[in-house]
């Protein structure tokens, strides 16, 4: 019985451990988050909780913050950030020189016509992203890379004031200490 005991021990101790070692590099230089709207109103709570906590700086302005804290990624996540950040948005793409030619303008205009209906028909046809519909997940990116520094899964038993809470408070809490073991060398 001992020797369970002890091999118990061992085991929380490895998986702590590696918890700590798989927090990334880029958590400890974020300071500022800025909090997309979220299912439930979760996003009010887990600011009031971050606030509280004061491990993090909740901004209201998407161009101070270090990252974003957000339960979706995907298409839909995207579309906010090249609103919210248009700046970081690629340069379209120029346009060729048009042929000055009438006949010829009117036969590649058409071309273009139908091939951009066949992108848009496409772009309707396929699948969306499984990313979008996780509920209980939470993501914090990095706002220069774009990358997920950190997440989490905590999902509400049910959409109650003091359920939502609660899980913003585990939400806050675990966030508090990730970013706290990413500072320790």
């Amino acid at each position: 019985m001992d020797l369970m005991r002890r091999l118990a021990v061992v085991g929380v101790f490895a998986v702590t451990s590696l918890a700590a070692a798989a927090t990334s590099p880029d958590l400890g230089r974020i300071r500022k988050v800025y909090v997309l709207s979220m299912g439930s109103g979760l996003d009010q709570y887990i600011a009031n909780r971050l606030a509280e906590t004061g491990s993090f700086e909740v901004t209201t302005d998407p161009k101070a913050a270090d990252a974003i804290l957000t339960d979706r990624v995907g298409e839909q996540f995207e579309r906010h950030l090249k609103e919210l950040y248009p700046e970081l948005d690629p340069k379209p793409v120029k346009e060729e020189a048009k042929p000055t030619d009438s006949k010829a303008t009117d036969s590649k205009a058409s071309k273009s016509d139908a091939e951009k209906s066949t992108v848009a028909s496409y772009k309707d046809d396929r699948p969306v992203s499984s990313f979008s519909r996780g509920r209980g997940n939470i993501f914090l990116i990095d706002r220069a890379s774009r990358n997920v520094v950190w997440s989490t899964y905590e999902r509400p038993k049910n959409r109650s004031s003091d359920e939502l809470n609660h899980v913003a408070g585990r939400i806050a809490k675990n966030l508090q200490k990730a970013a706290g073991s990413a500072t320790k060398p």
